[in-house]
């Protein structure tokens, strides 16, 4: 009995020849458990990937791009898969996203995942993801976001330059947080609201406007062992209701202090709030999937 196939994607091909000429057209014809390599160039579509499939970019990360069109870039809703080596960008949109894992366990490695419009990395509810060694930058909104009971494992990553917050964690989610780099965000490297939990161990939190950590609605994570230093404001910020487990993190070098109880004006930021998670739109995700 046959095993997997392995299907080749390449922009540059003739339509003729073997193989694909979109990442789409190769997903629809995979067989669950295939593998999709996927060969430089730049891919202008939307992808939904609704079966366990391996899709792998095959060659120099930066040279293989997948730009979102008229959905977010990637729709993960399998029992499994994995994706690694891609650059995956939304540069346009109504508050698209970069990668929406809506259930399923995705294995997302080694990848470069933005968003101009929204969130890079959804992660809802059913979904248990595994983000390993990823870059995730200019988040319109949240860097990523757990959201709903969405959970799982953000380890070895680095989440830069966001709108909004680097890491957001809500309505209940769970997440391990480990050994990330959470900087330059606008607001707080990671916020933890509304009965958010999580793990956080060995991160660097570091140069973000707001706090390192603010927690407030619930919130109550376990910090280990991180270094949460040099933010615009407090390490910890703790407000309505939030708390957390602290176990041997450095909270040096932040502007005013290691531990806030109270919100200062100064953190009150000029940008509107506009939450992460209405980054999501029911609407569009049900063009994929019948929730």
């Amino acid at each position: 009995m046959a095993g997997p196939a392995t299907h080749l994607v390449d922009a540059s091909q003739d339509s003729d020849s073997d193989g694909y000429t979109t990442v789409a057209a190769a997903i629809r014809a995979a067989n669950p458990g295939d593998r999709i390599l996927v060969r430089p160039g730049r891919y202008e579509e939307s992808l939904l990937i609704d079966k366990p499939l391996e899709i792998i970019g095959d060659g120099p990360l930066a040279e293989i791009e997948i730009w979102g069109t008229d959905r977010d870039v990637l729709t993960f809703a399998a029992e499994t898969g994995r994706v690694a080596n891609l650059t995956l960008a939304q540069p346009w949109g109504p508050s698209f996203k970069g990668v929406f894992i809506a259930r399923g366990q995705l294995h997302l490695e080694e990848c470069d995942v933005s968003s101009r419009t929204g969130t890079c990395v959804f992660v809802h509810g059913g979904a248990d993801a595994r983000l390993r060694r990823n870059v995730i930058h200019d988040a319109w909104e949240a860097g990523v976001l757990f959201y709903q009971g969405g959970g799982g494992i953000l380890e070895d990553s680095e989440i830069v330059g966001c709108r909004l917050d680097g890491v957001e964690v809500r309505d209940g989610s769970d997440p391990v947080l480990r050994r990330n780099v959470i900087r330059d965000s606008r607001r707080a490297g990671v916020f933890i609201h509304r009965d958010g939990r999580g793990t956080l161990e060995e991160n660097q939190i570091t140069g973000n406007q707001e706090s390192g950590v603010r927690l407030s609605g619930g919130g109550r994570p376990a910090l280990r062992q991180n270094r949460i230093t040099g933010n615009g404001l407090y390490g910890i910020y703790v407000h309505e209701g939030g708390g957390s487990v602290d176990e041997g993190n450095d909270l040096s070098g932040n502007r005013q202090g290691e531990r806030g109880q109270e919100e200062p004006k100064a953190s009150r930021s000029v940008l509107p709030r506009r939450g992460s998670y209405t980054g999501w739109n029911p609407g569009v995700v049900a063009g994929y999937l019948d929730f």
